[in-house]
């Protein structure tokens, strides 16, 4: 099949036209449709936020369990002879930011400064229980 420029140029100007006009149908029924959307879209998230109020409680439990799961988790790291700056910054690092606008550089300066320090040697935690260091 030999297609020449004048004909391959021809279907890339009636391609053009034609997205044109699609784009311009769909903005169009954007336009109209955007009050119909508006209202939909507050219908949902209102009944979002309304069950949210109606689990108050469980929310709050929530709350208070991931506080103690990060409190535990410091706790660890110092149990396991890092510093406490050393374990608050590990668990800084381990918590997933909304904001990553400054994620790496405060990534990059908790790495900073705890390569710079001397860990310590971890503490023996066998003991002759056989407990396995968890007494």
């Amino acid at each position: 099949m030999d297609i020449n420029m004048q004909e391959l140029l021809m279907l890339a100007r009636m391609a053009t036209t034609e997205a044109d006009e699609l784009e311009s149908q769909a903005r169009e029924l954007l336009e109209e449709g955007r009050p119909l959307l508006a209202r939909a879209l507050k219908l949902v998230f209102g009944s979002s936020m309304d069950l949210l109020d109606d689990m108050d409680e469980e929310v709050q439990r929530l709350q208070a369990m991931k506080a103690k799961n990060t409190f535990r988790q410091y706790q660890e790291y110092a149990m396991a002879g890092f510093s406490k700056e050393q374990a608050f910054t590990m668990v800084l690092a381990s918590i997933k930011p909304t904001d990553f606008s400054d994620l790496a550089k405060s990534v990059g300066e908790g790495a900073k400064r705890v390569s710079q320090e001397k860990l310590p040697k971890p503490k023996d935690r066998r003991c002759d229980k056989g407990c396995g260091g968890n007494c």
